[in-house]
């Protein structure tokens, strides 16, 4: 039996701005690498196999640190990026709020009945990073493997592991710099068909 890892990827100035950020390219803050610097040693003992992360800057980083104290070469994965946040895309929280207030808090409120405008939905999503996940899983049967995901892509991961849909993912969505395992038996719930 396989153990899969998710790990939110370190805090990046964005962040502590509380500014949207998807696919851009945001470097990690110095407390964002400095807490992973952290994570990357609790995690040294662990029988991490291969570390996946998707080509965005502060996961990529993210993936650098852990895989250097963990003597692994990351691998980047196109599929596992952030959710497409459109024209809310490096905007602050309070001026989405001002700008798109009633697609924002139906986005909030019920998670799968809105998205951010010109962006993806979370069941978009959710299906393009567990197709991309249960490949990785095929390809790393019965190995440990760490994933290196932003927020909203490690709760979408964690609602399909545990049986629920998009609808959940604001329940599942973690502090940076956290991390959890799920001990696997096949693929279980991440099966999805092509």
């Amino acid at each position: 039996m396989a153990n899969l890892y998710l790990l939110q990827s370190g805090r990046t100035q964005w962040c502590d701005s509380n500014r949207f950020a998807s696919a851009a390219g945001v470097p990690l803050s110095e407390a964002g690498e400095e807490a992973i610097r952290k994570v990357a040693v609790e995690l040294a003992d662990r029988p991490i196999k291969a570390i996946y992360a998707p080509p965005c800057e502060s996961e990529r980083q993210t993936a650098q640190i852990v895989g250097k104290l963990l003597k692994l070469r990351w691998h980047c994965r196109e599929g596992l990026r952030e959710l497409d946040y459109g024209l809310w895309q490096g905007l602050l929280l309070e001026e989405v709020k001002k700008r798109y207030g009633k697609v924002y808090r139906q986005w909030r409120e019920a998670p799968t009945s809105a998205n951010p405008p010109g962006g993806e939905t979370f069941t978009e999503a959710q299906e393009r990073i567990c197709k991309t996940v249960a490949g990785i899983l095929k390809r790393h049967r019965g190995e440990d493997v760490l994933l290196i995901l932003q927020p909203v892509a490690v709760a979408l991961v964690k609602c399909r592991l545990t049986g629920a849909d998009a609808s959940a993912v604001w329940g599942n969505v973690d502090m940076p710099e956290t991390w959890t395992c799920y001990k696997l038996d096949g693929f279980g719930p991440m099966e999805i068909s092509e």
